[in-house]
């Protein structure tokens, strides 16, 4: 099973919730198989039931928030987890990212071609640990 995970901090853009709750309804018309979905927040209010809090410490300044979701043991070891910035816009099937195998992915940076974007990840958990 894949985890989905976004980050909202600081009510983002106020929409926080709002964005996050979009997102959940993008993933689940475009996964026909069962998952989980996550969010990392300091403000829970608002989120749709069905989603998984996960507190976001308050020593973490809004996007630094990424980097704790590589903080061992936040996820069980080798859980297949998928982060998506809440600006994503899912547009077609996300069935073939269950069929993704690798330790890490993410998008190549549109501008500088030999680096990463952060806005979408795959990875397995504990893998990429800090």
């Amino acid at each position: 099973m894949i985890t989905f995970v976004c980050l909202q901090a600081q009510n983002y853009c106020d929409q926080g919730s709002r964005y996050v709750n979009t997102l959940l309804r993008m993933v689940q018309r475009n996964v026909t198989r069962p998952f989980k979905f996550k969010c990392l927040t300091d403000d829970a209010a608002g989120l749709d039931p069905g989603i998984g809090i996960i507190p976001l410490p308050a020593d973490l300044e809004t996007w630094w928030g990424k980097l704790y979701l590589f903080k061992y043991g936040l996820f069980p070891d080798g859980a297949r987890m998928v982060f998506m910035d809440l600006d994503t816009v899912i547009t077609g099937r996300l069935d073939d990212i269950f069929s993704y195998s690798g330790k890490f992915a993410a998008l190549r940076d549109f501008l500088y071609q030999n680096k990463i974007a952060s806005g979408v990840m795959l990875w397995e958990a504990g893998s990429q640990s800090i």
